[in-house]
This record gives C-alpha cells, structure tokens and sequence, in this order.
C-alpha cells in the first residue's frame, strides 16, 4: 500500500474556504492546495487589485476528466486536436522562462492582434476576455488565473497546462511541452484540444482551424525566438491535418 507524503481531506466544507493574507507566501502556496482538493476559496489581502487578479477569481479548480486521456481516444465526445513541435538547440530550462511567462503583458510570442480581438470577442459575450492578465509576470502556479486561461499544472522545465475559460460551445486545452532529446537539444511541443458541445461546437472548431495552424506554428517561432535561442527544425504538425 502507497502512502501519499501529503494530507489527503476526508470530506469537502459545504461553503467557501476564507483565506486572508492572500498575496502573501504563506497563502500563496495553500490557495492551490485547496483549489487541488476542489475546495471553493474567498481571498483577501492588502491589495484589492493583487487579490483581483490572483485568487479572488479562482472559484473551484475543475479538472477536465477528458484532460487525463492524453491521445487515446475519450469514450464521452471526440477530441479535436492542433498540435506542432519544433526541436530547439537549447536545453528546457533555457526556454522554459518564456513559456512560463505567457500572457499578460508579454503577450503569446504570435499574432497578438489575434488573440486581442478573442479577448474582446470573449468579453462582449460576457467572458472575462483579457483582463485578468496575470498574478505575477515571471511565476505561474496550479490554480492561477492567466487571461481567459486557468493554470491546471505548471510542471517547471517541462509542462504547461491551461484551461480555457472563454465563452465557446465547449471545453479546451492548450499544452505547452519541453522534452530534451540530446544535450543542448529539446523538442517543444504545443497542442490544442477541444471537447465540443453538440453541432455548434464542431463548427466552431473547423471555423477557428486555419488561425489555429498559423497561430501554434508561429507561437513556436516566437516562443523559440525570444528564450535566443536557435530553432533547429520546424514547426511541424503533429497531429492530422483536417483537409
């Protein structure tokens, strides 16, 4: 029998867990642990716009049970999938600070008109669009808030995993991965998937496919471009093109 080195909860509070001192070290670290457990958290701290764009937010951390299939096939709708990699003469944690800085103010590394005109489309149908950028711009933890983006696992120098949180007939994925293959040598790879909801979901995932292709093969670009580092082949698409 395995024994977990961390404290398991026997049962869920029926209201919300307070949380004060929300900014702070010690809160910092227990908020994810709870959003983990699938406990509701209220925050409060000093500063109301820390407390904003951190954890006043965050609600109950919902991890898709679809998120655990990886490339199998998922027996409760069909996944559409984009993906594409490119190897990097670097190692992970050479890029893995870009990656982990995503967002906010440093934009997505690619077609950043793109993604500012999803936002706005996001908060004219009542989604929380762009705004609320990000806790800290160097930092990322399980539970953060990150644009219209939720931070599922955050595993330094290797994943990146978030969930979309901006009005669409569906749920989505996006994955960013650092894999070494050599020394001085990684593979990064960036997939999106998506679990529709009925026709309109379909449809709207074939409408976006073509953005979807420029926009993950020139996020790699970008991504590769700012770490300085060399891009030593591709993009490629790993996934099936959709003709």
């Amino acid at each position: 029998m395995s024994h977990s080195s961390e404290p398991q909860p026997t049962s869920l509070p029926d209201r919300p867990v307070l949380v004060t001192g929300a900014t702070g070290y010690v809160s910092g670290r227990l908020i994810p642990l709870l959003l983990a457990f699938g406990c509701r958290v209220r925050a409060m701290g000093r500063s109301l716009e820390k407390v904003d764009t951190c954890w006043a937010d965050a609600g109950e951390l919902k991890f898709p049970e679809w998120a655990h299939c990886g490339d199998s096939d998922y027996s409760g709708g069909t996944l559409l999938k984009c993906g594409y990699k490119a190897t990097a003469e670097a190692e992970p944690q050479d890029i893995w600070p870009c990656i982990q800085a995503i967002g906010g103010e440093t934009g997505y590394y690619a077609a950043d008109l793109l993604w500012e005109i999803r936002g706005v489309m996001d908060s004219l149908s009542g989604g929380v669009g762009l705004n609320r950028g990000r806790r800290s711009a160097k930092e990322l933890r399980i539970g953060d808030a990150l644009d219209f983006w939720r931070v599922l696992d955050c595993n330094p120098p290797g994943r990146l995993l978030l969930l979309a949180e901006m009005k669409m007939p569906g749920q989505a994925l996006l994955e960013i991965s650092l894999t070494r293959i050599s020394e001085n040598e990684c593979e990064i790879s960036l997939l999106s998937r998506f679990l529709p909801t009925g026709i309109f979901g379909i449809v709207y995932w074939y409408a976006l496919y073509p953005f979807h292709q420029y926009v993950f093969s020139s996020m790699l670009k970008g991504i590769v471009k700012s770490a300085g580092v060399k891009l030593s082949k591709g993009p490629w698409r790993f996934t099936p093109k959709i003709s």
